[in-house]
């Protein structure tokens, strides 16, 4: 088991708690789920992080813990720790299936999503537009990244198509190359939020 680096309030549970009204509770067995790995599980509490499994109770897709949810969990065998229950969701990313009949969970307690797309020949202005929506409906805060600044001929004029097609939505340019808006991203990110 690793040590935690991380308080539940840097993991973002006091704005949650806020949100979701609980009130005062108790958070010596509350974690956040923060990998999905089929049917197992990284979740990253006060107690370090730790591997975890769901207790049988879990029976539908969508009620398994997705990345951000908080849970309440037991420590289990050998390190490894037994998720009993998910706390409410307060927005949820999620989209239909292939089959359109149901629906499935990306993430969930989110802030702030980024949706990332290159300036090389995959970037596509309506893809943006599709992902910007369910982002909306989630009830989370979008920015939009565009990366590889320094294979594009005018990243200038594609951030301003970008900004055109979505208004109010906040968009960056960015190269890993050249680190150009690379700090811009970063302070994206604060503690206590989640992105």
């Amino acid at each position: 088991m690793q040590e935690s680096l991380f308080d539940l309030d840097t993991l973002g549970f006091e704005r949650y708690r806020s949100e979701a009204n609980l009130g005062a509770i108790a958070t010596d067995d509350l974690a956040r789920v923060i990998a999905e790995h089929r049917t197992l599980y990284t979740i990253l509490g006060e107690g370090g992080e730790r591997s975890a499994t769901v207790r049988g109770s879990f029976h539908e897709e969508e009620t398994y813990p997705k990345v951000g949810d908080w849970v309440r969990y037991e420590p289990g065998a050998k390190g490894q720790a037994v998720i009993e229950e998910i706390l409410p969701r307060v927005r949820l990313l999620a989209r239909r299936d292939a089959d359109g009949e149901g629906v499935q969970v990306m993430v969930s307690n989110v802030d702030l999503v980024g949706i990332v797309q290159g300036l090389d020949n995959d970037f596509n202005v309506r893809r943006l537009k599709r992902y910007l929506l369910l982002v909306q409906e989630s009830g989370a805060h979008a920015v939009v990244i565009l990366t590889k600044a320094d294979v594009a001929e005018d990243p200038q004029s594609m951030k301003a198509e970008v900004e055109k097609l979505m208004p109010g939505v906040p968009v960056l340019i960015t190269s890993s190359k050249t680190g150009e808006g690379l700090k811009e991203v970063a302070a994206l990110f604060t503690t206590g939020s989640t992105g």
